[in-house]
C-alpha cells in the first residue's frame, strides 16, 4: 500500500502559478479548493452573510432560480437589492463586478456533488477562519 497520495501527482503536475492549494490543503479534494478559492475572493462579513443565510440558495448550476440567489450573490446582498433577477442578469452582474463564477466547474471530485449545502458551509467556515487569523496578524 502506497503512503502517498495520488492527488499529489495532478497537483505537481500543474504548472506553479495555477496551484493555488493554501500549505494546509495539499490533499483536499479538488473540488474543494476551487469552492474555497471561490470564497476566498469574499470579505469577512460576506462569508458571514452565506453562512448565516437564512433562506435557500441555489447551489448547482445557475446563479438564480425559482426566487433563489447563488452563494456569490447572497454575499453579496444581490437578494436585497437586484429588481426582477434572472439567472442571467445575476451572472451578468457578478462576473461584471470582476467575481470568479462556477468555480467547481470541470473540476473532478466529490466534494460538493451530493451534500452541496453543508460542503459550501464546511468550505465557508474553513475560508472565514482564514480570514479571521489573516486580519490577526496585520
Amino acid at each position: 500500500m502506497s503512503v502517498i497520495d495520488p492527488k499529489i501527482f495532478e497537483y505537481l503536475a500543474k504548472p506553479e502559478k495555477d496551484r493555488v492549494a493554501k500549505h494546509s490543503e495539499h490533499f483536499d479534494d479538488p473540488r474543494k479548493v476551487g469552492l474555497k478559492n471561490g470564497l476566498r475572493q469574499l470579505t469577512i462579513e460576506q462569508i458571514q452573510r452565506v453562512i448565516d443565510y437564512p433562506g435557500e440558495m441555489v447551489l448547482d448550476n445557475y446563479n438564480y432560480e425559482d426566487g433563489k440567489f447563488c452563494a456569490l450573490a447572497v454575499a453579496l446582498e444581490l437578494d436585497k437589492t437586484m429588481i426582477s433577477p434572472t439567472h442571467d442578469k445575476v451572472f451578468e452582474t457578478l462576473t461584471g463586478m470582476g467575481y470568479k463564477v462556477y468555480n467547481t466547474r470541470g473540476i473532478p471530485g466529490e466534494f460538493y456533488t451530493t451534500n452541496r449545502l453543508a460542503d459550501l458551509l464546511e468550505a465557508a467556515k474553513e475560508v472565514l477562519q482564514e480570514k479571521i487569523k489573516e486580519n490577526a496578524t496585520k
